[in-house]
């Protein structure tokens, strides 16, 4: 069963569906390319504390080496430093308590 308005305007249906599709992509290809353009532009925002709490069990239990550990790899990450002197060496803005 052919539509008779799609063959008035001498158009086939999947030729509407292609061009329906041609012009979604374009929309979003030129949002994105705004986007990205806006975001590039704004600066990153300052660098602040985070504090944060590793909750273990008692020192003589099954956690509280785990968060020890934990607590060793984010103060002293990898290809870093190590200081004895607290707040001299590791990367910068970091602050953590074990």
């Amino acid at each position: 069963m052919s539509d008779p308005f799609t063959e008035r305007a001498g158009r086939t249906p999947s030729g509407n569906v292609s061009q329906a599709v041609f012009a979604l992509l374009a929309l979003a290809l030129g949002l994105g390319a705004g986007l990205l353009a806006r975001a590039g532009a704004q600066e990153p925002p300052p660098l602040r504390h985070l504090f944060f709490t590793i909750a273990t069990g008692s020192t003589v239990g099954t956690y509280f080496p785990v968060g020890d550990l934990l607590a060793a790899i984010i103060s002293h990450p990898e290809n870093t430093v190590r200081c004895e002197a607290p707040g001299t060496c590791g990367p910068e803005g970091l602050i953590a308590v074990a």
